[in-house]
């Protein structure tokens, strides 16, 4: 008889179940679009397309495409204040964009309703933070959403290159104090995303907590306010995008030379690991990102590779003396989602979402909260408890 061997300490991969494989794209909403896309365009974004229907203008540079939603009629736009310009939505690309669409649904994200007209895609989203959006797109590869719903710009290079090879590569999220362990509860039981070390940081901000895309190509940190500072009624957004690069210096110096302006002080400077950008129009920055020669958001899990360069996305290098592989396994563990606990975190979170889209649209959707949660929870529990023919698997 014939034995095949086993690893009893394999690692199994991370689960990936809405099939992500990177940023499609990311929107901005504002009332002043001709001011944004001045901003964009001393970024390296270039306007390539119009929107057939919407006063909405998608920019790229390399594999990065931005979407400029100045559209009137978008609850969006018309909420922002005194012509500020804000993250609006995340697009990520999936495998089959009905199918992650379903399992949120099933897991109690509120679906974003369609306004597509005739001839235009239908995108499935759900609802974020603050009123933004997470679209799902599977037209990536033999050819994109943008080839239908969006007009090219005559005469426009409709692939510009990035400057200095930038690329996505994460995004930073304003949360409300003490609710680290909620959104972390969250996106890791809704994406997949999973919890970076503290000892592991990126960038020139050194706050907050950083979790990974299941496919590895993008970053997603949290911030909470300062405990010194005064109560903070700032609603939780998406803050920032970050990009990174090969050589930081480099970035700056191309940059400065189009007119972007840069952090510099004692504690906050441009230097090896990353860079900040003045902010504009209100709250609008970028953060460059030191990522590595050998790391290329095209290539699976490429930000993986990043953790032996010692730096962490938001922050200076910390890596803690002393304290062992064990004990980097046991703090890694304690964040995974393995208690009843944080099943009811993320339930809560899902409840404040909800709630706030029944503020918002109180006289066009009718919901039954405590049913609908009830249920959630039931469903929930059976999966965690090993229960049921839909915890594994889609």
């Amino acid at each position: 008889m014939n034995l095949r061997a086993t690893d009893r300490e394999a690692v199994p991969e991370m689960p990936n179940r809405l099939g992500i494989q990177g940023i499609e794209f990311i929107e901005y909403a504002t009332t002043r679009p001709q001011a944004l896309g001045q901003v964009l365009e001393s970024m390296g974004f270039r306007p390539i397309a119009r929107h057939r229907s919407r006063e909405v203008t998608l920019y790229r540079q390399g594999g990065m495409n931005l979407v400029l939603n100045a559209n009137p009629d978008d609850v969006r736009v018309s909420a922002t204040v005194d012509g500020e310009a804000v993250i609006s939505a995340v697009a990520f690309r999936v495998q089959d964009a009905l199918k992650a669409h379903t399992r949120c649904i099933d897991l109690g994200a509120w679906s974003v309703a369609s306004h597509a007209q005739a001839m235009e895609l239908h995108i499935p989203a759900i609802h974020g933070p603050g009123g933004t959006r997470f679209y799902f797109v599977d037209r990536w590869q033999e050819f994109s959403i943008y080839d239908i719903d969006f007009k090219p710009i005559p005469t426009v290079e409709q692939h510009p290159p990035a400057v200095e090879d930038m690329s996505y590569f994460g995004v930073v999220q304003y949360i409300g104090a003490a609710r680290s362990e909620d959104w972390m509860a969250y996106y890791e039981h809704m994406f997949d995303f999973t919890l970076i070390p503290d000892e592991e940081r990126f960038g020139i901000l050194p706050k907050g907590k950083l979790m990974k895309s299941p496919c590895g190509q993008f970053l997603w940190q949290l911030i909470e306010p300062d405990p010194w500072m005064e109560a903070d009624d700032a609603p939780e957004s998406l803050k920032r995008i970050g990009f990174g690069v090969k050589d930081v210096a480099k970035a700056v110096k191309t940059l400065k030379s189009n007119g972007v302006e840069f952090v510099e002080s004692k504690e906050l400077h441009p230097e090896d690991r990353g860079a900040l950008t003045r902010s504009t129009l209100g709250a609008v920055s970028f953060e460059l990102v030191h990522i590595g020669s050998q790391i290329r958001g095209h290539e699976k899990c490429g930000l993986l590779a990043s953790h032996a360069h010692g730096a962490r996305f938001g922050g200076a290098s910390r890596r803690r003396q002393g304290r062992g592989e064990s004990h980097s396994k046991q703090r890694f563990a304690s964040h995974r989602f393995s208690s009843l606990a944080r099943l009811r975190r993320f339930i809560g979170t899902l409840a404040q979402l909800q709630g706030r889209h029944c503020q918002v649209h109180a006289r066009n959707v009718r919901c039954n909260r405590q049913q609908g949660f009830i249920g959630m929870f039931i469903y929930l529990t059976s999966c965690h408890r090993g229960f049921g023919s839909d915890c594994q698997g889609s």
